[in-house]
């Protein structure tokens, strides 16, 4: 029996350089007939890619809020440094040694008189429960007593107040006698109208004079008025002739009679309630029918007498 002289394993060799061989070539035709799959990635790329750019750009377009300013601060300056300088120590003068003083010669000792001793407990003086009180009532009570000399003082002003004394005017006789107002009323209308004639006789002219704080005693006696009326008419002049014996009372008239009269001057007139002097005169003379001034006259006298009631005379209480 003959054996092959070859190897056992030669077979297997070709075969499996055969096999391998088949693989190669399986693996080269795959490569070579396999389709490309960069189309599918690109595919599916291309939505999120054109996403991507869109909110990219979508972002771009937001407004970016502005960046705040800043607020440029002082650069701080260091301060210059201050340069202390010493100043050289300058020594004291030393003292110059003072001579030496004379030598005193001591006096003898003065012996001094025996003292009495001094008490040691100072008598005081007894207690005075009197004193007492009297501080204890100022210490406690002052607020009152303070409060009852205020009301005291008030309650005093009050009383000055009312206790004020009247004002006592002094009489004067002068100018007051029936004689002296005569003369005294003839001499004033030869001044005025340069004739001698009686005045017409009028109604008694009533006033009052209300007094503050003031005392008439005695009361003013009657009052002699003559008034000269021009052709105009109108009060040319007017002159007291007999006086009140008071120089208020006359100075008092001098001013009233120069305006509107009070109502009380009219109270006995019928056709008349107010008015002036030249009023009451008119309604009060004689043979009102004629004119004021007589014809052929300039002027014309008028007398009346005139009787003053003092209202609230201080004098009467």
């Amino acid at each position: 029996m003959g054996r092959s002289h070859k190897r056992p394993g030669y077979r297997y060799e070709k075969l499996h350089i055969v096999q391998s061989k088949h693989v190669r070539g399986s693996i080269w035709q795959g490569l070579t007939t396999a389709k490309p799959k960069w189309p599918k990635i690109l595919h599916w790329l291309s939505p999120l890619l054109f996403v991507s750019l869109g909110l990219h750009g979508l972002g771009l377009l937001l407004p970016v809020p502005e960046k705040p300013e800043e607020i440029e601060r002082p650069e701080f300056i260091e301060p210059e440094s201050i340069q202390v300088s010493t100043l050289p120590i300058t020594p004291e003068p030393t003292p110059e040694p003072e001579p030496p003083s004379p030598e005193i010669e001591e006096a003898p000792p003065v012996t001094a008189p025996p003292q009495e001793p001094f008490p040691l407990q100072a008598e005081l003086p007894p207690e005075d429960p009197i004193f007492e009180e009297e501080f204890f009532e100022e210490e406690f009570f002052e607020e009152d007593a303070n409060f009852q000399e205020q009301q005291e003082e008030e309650q005093l002003g009050n009383d000055s107040e009312n206790d004020v004394s009247p004002t006592r005017y002094t009489h004067s006789k002068e100018g007051t006698s029936a004689n002296q107002g005569s003369l005294n009323s003839a001499n004033f209308i030869l001044a005025q109208t340069g004739g001698v004639g009686a005045t017409n006789a009028l109604t008694t002219l009533e006033l009052t004079y209300t007094a503050d704080q003031e005392c008439f005693d005695p009361l003013p006696g009657p009052i002699q008025l003559v008034a000269i009326v021009d052709r105009q008419p109108a009060i040319a002049a007017t002159e007291i002739t007999r006086k009140s014996g008071y120089q208020e009372i006359d100075s008092w008239l001098n001013t009233l009679l120069q305006g509107p009269l009070p109502p009380e001057a009219f109270a006995q007139l019928n056709g008349i309630d107010d008015g002036f002097l030249l009023d009451w005169i008119n309604e009060t003379r004689e043979n009102q029918a004629d004119s004021i001034v007589p014809d052929g006259k300039d002027k014309e006298a008028y007398g009346a007498q005139i009787a003053v009631t003092i209202e609230g005379n201080q004098c009467d209480e």
